[in-house]
């Protein structure tokens, strides 16, 4: 079942979700494996799945990873997963190198996610109010698995979506 995967992206959809029966692994939301956690708190494992997921959520502490495990403040905190799907014989079948490849492009993205500062998930653009016409900027936040186009005109405050968003 080989197919043309270009991005982890390809691999792992998203959202990831905490596994409904137990709480320590996570799933992508095709159903790939995405990680194992080693933490035993149910707050924190939500709150770095809602992290990586690009909600508005900052976890605390010095993060670290080493391969496919991720470290905070020095102790195991997850594992990713996904080995056996990228290369197994039942499912994608890649080859080891781009198997690798991939799996490291989302370790990158994941440790990105975590140690991004919040304010830095976000970028500023210039937009004109389709009901009233006044330009202002407006925050795009840095969301899985599209960006969230989402502003309130300051002078008539009518709600500004995707749709009507225009960049001047």
């Amino acid at each position: 079942m080989k197919t043309k995967i270009e991005s982890f992206r390809d691999v792992w959809k998203f959202p990831l979700r905490l596994d409904e029966n137990s709480a320590i692994y996570a799933w992508s939301d095709n159903g790939v494996m995405a990680l194992t956690f080693a933490v035993e708190r149910p707050i924190i494992i939500k709150a770095i799945i809602a992290c990586i997921n690009g909600q508005n959520v900052e976890i605390t502490g010095k993060w670290e990873r080493s391969g496919t495990n991720f470290y905070c403040d020095g102790n195991l905190a997850f594992m990713v997963r996904g080995w056996g799907h990228l290369v197994g014989g039942g499912a994608l079948r890649l080859p080891m190198k781009e198997a690798a490849r991939i799996q490291d492009e989302f370790c990158d993205f994941i440790w990105r996610q975590l140690t991004t500062p919040q304010d830095e998930k976000y970028h500023e653009e210039l937009i004109r109010c389709p009901k009233c016409g006044h330009v202002q900027r407006a925050m795009v936040q840095h969301t899985l698995p599209f960006y969230t186009y989402i502003h309130t005109c300051e002078a008539c405050l009518y709600t500004i979506l995707e749709s009507e968003w225009e960049v001047v």
